[in-house]
């Protein structure tokens, strides 16, 4: 669970892999190309310039409010960037993504520069395994996302702080994989369930 500012990568099957924050991604996930709610009600909701540029929504669309709707209809063919079982990073398509309420939130530091804001309960892989922000101790190193001509080889970073900041809405993604997680600002997290 972590906050709207991370970004994460989706693959599109029509657009290539992009960059979205996950408020974005959100609305990207829950509203069809024409402004339509996925719930089924018929509304049309607005949709914020980056993400209709980014997925080909129609600009224009009336006021409305998706909070509180059932998503009935998802999306289809929408992936994200993984870490594989062998160190690999994988594609893995997207199942769901949620918006899961208003929550106490930490900002976690890596000595890399590499920063994410989520849950005391987020899970990120570090070179021990899993571990919740929560508990997380400087000793440990966190695997972050590889320079592109490393992609086989994880790197790691380790912890520098860790900060209370408040309290946020947070999102999580669904991700169908052997290993369900996926990156977020370049750290890997795990998925919801």
């Amino acid at each position: 669970m972590i906050t709207c500012d991370c970004i994460i990568h989706l693959v599109d099957s029509n657009e290539g892999l992009s960059p979205f924050s996950m408020k974005e991604a959100y609305l990207y996930w829950i509203i069809t190309p024409y402004g339509l709610c996925r719930c089924g009600c018929g509304k049309k909701t607005e949709i914020p310039s980056s993400t209709k540029k980014r997925s080909g929504l129609i600009k224009g669309v009336p006021l409305s409010t998706v909070k509180g709707h059932k998503i009935l209809f998802k999306r289809k063919n929408i992936f994200i960037q993984s870490f594989g079982k062998n160190g690999i990073i994988e594609i893995s398509e997207v199942k769901n993504i949620a918006e899961l309420g208003i929550l106490p939130v930490y900002q976690l530091d890596l000595k890399s520069g590499h920063k994410i804001k989520g849950c005391f309960d987020q899970e990120i892989l570090t070179k021990e395994g899993w571990v919740s922000i929560g508990d997380v101790t400087p000793d440990l190193n966190v695997v972050i996302l590889p320079k592109p001509k490393e992609i086989s080889n994880p790197n790691f970073s380790q912890i520098s702080k860790l900060t209370l900041v408040g309290r946020e809405m947070v999102y999580g993604v669904k991700v169908n994989a052997c290993y369900p997680n996926y990156f977020a600002n370049g750290i890997v997290v795990q998925g919801i369930n």
